[in-house]
């Protein structure tokens, strides 16, 4: 469960000048600041998930006369002479009303300054202007409509983070007294190396009803010959199949489909479970009547020795999603901004529920995000602080692989959940991260984790016109 009051640290929150994202190609570089230091805009947040986050980017032709100002204006920005470029836009801006990256840019400098509702007008112009086809405008501009937003509270929200509050105290005081069978599946792909740790982790939990399923997945080593040795030894009931290779989704959909347990938990091979982890996922989740959840992770490397995050930027940068999960609305809301669960191999889940949702969809770097998104429409998820899987950092994670490929992913995965959440009915979690239940705080959260592309343009540009109508009311 959340360690810390949730009503707490989303009221502190609230009380930010919020301007939070995803880093981005082409994001404001400041020789001083570090990436994980503070925002020297003082919002509270890492540089990074701040004005890191903004993008600063040109790309339209320009009346004569004006280009050269403009890259002037531009090499300042980036070099954080903030005021110094914020003159030279404007300068252009009043002799040139609508060139487009002028006013896009004047936009970005005050939302970095933090004069949030200038930037929020500007930037709704710049997209007017770029025909809502320029993908940093609309970035820039869903950063600014969150930033608005973020600045109130309307009652039904707070109606619902008490009801979230005493939902989770609820939970910490229901109890089952049951031992449900618990299907470990395992798709095996080509690690060697890693399997047979993987298998001797489950083989020494402390958690007793255990079957184990596992697919190899088509390996080109001889994954297949070390997993049949290992399993020898299995204190528990097993089932291994090798075939072709069809990828790690379909591969965990067809071994939770020959499972027989109540409750699933996919161990990756090149992963392993803590000792406990079994025993602790079912405490806090199948005793306590819930339908899914997740843990937080440990990083090993590639010889299992621990990594730790202030040595490791990677594992920092991945650490600081699960670390996030108590600051956010709740604990489903968190997978708005990312994946705290870090890998399917944390994710604790019923079968009712995957089979409910139909299972994995095959996307091949974020099918176990994909997952969580789409299972927080069904059941609240619960979180377990303490580290229960370690997630093995090597040179060969699939996630390595093509950053441009993974976000081109995440892009696609966000905006079939948007659709989703805006054309669906009922949603059986009552928390559910959806505008039908939260109202324009979804949309904040999703726009203060630059998700801006997700939402379909009109939506984006109807949510951006109410915004600024509500801040001209508010100072008429």
């Amino acid at each position: 469960m959340i360690v810390e009051s949730a009503t707490a640290a989303r009221k502190a929150i609230g009380t930010m000048p919020a301007v939070m994202g995803q880093e981005h190609a082409g994001a404001v570089s400041r020789a001083d600041v570090a990436r994980n230091a503070p925002c020297p805009c003082a919002s509270g947040r890492r540089f990074k998930a701040c004005c890191g986050s903004v993008i600063v980017e040109v790309r339209a032709s320009c009346p004569e006369g004006v280009g050269d100002r403009l890259w002037r204006a531009l090499a300042l920005h980036q070099t954080g002479q903030l005021n110094d470029a914020q003159a030279l836009y404007e300068e252009v801006v009043r002799e040139h009303a609508d060139v487009p990256d002028a006013v896009h840019m004047l936009g970005v400098i005050l939302l970095q300054t933090g004069h949030y509702r200038d930037a929020l007008r500007y930037l709704c112009h710049a997209a007017d202007l770029f025909e809502w086809r320029f993908a940093a405008a609309q970035h820039n501009l869903g950063l600014a409509v969150a930033a608005e937003l973020s600045g109130g509270m309307d009652p039904a929200t707070g109606q619902l983070w008490q009801a979230y509050d005493e939902m989770l105290d609820s939970r910490r005081t229901t109890w089952r007294d049951a031992a449900p069978l618990v299907s470990v599946v395992i798709p095996s792909y080509n690690h060697r190396a890693y399997v047979e740790s993987a298998l001797e982790s489950i083989f020494i939990q402390t958690y007793p009803s255990v079957e184990i399923i596992v697919i190899d997945d088509g390996s080109l080593d001889d994954s297949a010959s070390r997993i049949r040795a290992a399993l020898c030894h299995s204190p528990f009931p097993w089932h291994f199949h090798a075939r072709e290779n069809c990828g790690a989704a379909r591969t965990i959909n067809e071994a939770v489909a020959s499972s027989k347990g109540e409750f699933v938990n996919v161990l990756n091979s090149d992963d392993r479970f803590a000792p406990s982890r079994l025993m602790n996922m079912v405490d806090a989740i199948a005793r306590r009547g819930e339908k899914w959840g997740f843990s937080r992770v440990a990083f090993i490397d590639q010889d299992g020795e621990a990594i730790s995050a202030e040595t490791s930027p990677r594992a920092a940068d991945l650490a600081y999603l699960t670390d996030n999960v108590s600051a956010r609305d709740t604990i489903g809301f968190s997978f708005l901004s990312g994946n705290p669960s870090i890998s399917s191999g944390a994710l604790f889940f019923a079968r009712a529920l995957f089979d409910r949702i139909g299972g994995f969809r095959d996307f091949r770097y974020n099918h176990d995000w994909d997952f969580c998104l789409r299972a927080s429409l069904i059941a609240e998820p619960g979180f377990v602080p303490s580290a229960e899987y370690d997630y093995r950092l090597h040179a060969n994670n699939t996630i390595l692989e093509s950053t441009a490929d993974a976000k081109r992913e995440v892009d696609a995965m966000f905006m079939d959940f948007h659709q989703q959440v805006q054309n669906a009915g009922d949603f059986t979690n009552p928390f559910a991260p959806v505008p039908k239940i939260w109202g324009d705080r979804f949309f904040e959260q999703v726009l203060v984790s630059g998700r801006a592309s997700a939402i379909p343009p009109a939506t984006l540009h109807a949510l951006a016109r109410r915004v600024m109508a509500r801040g001209a009311s508010e100072n008429a």
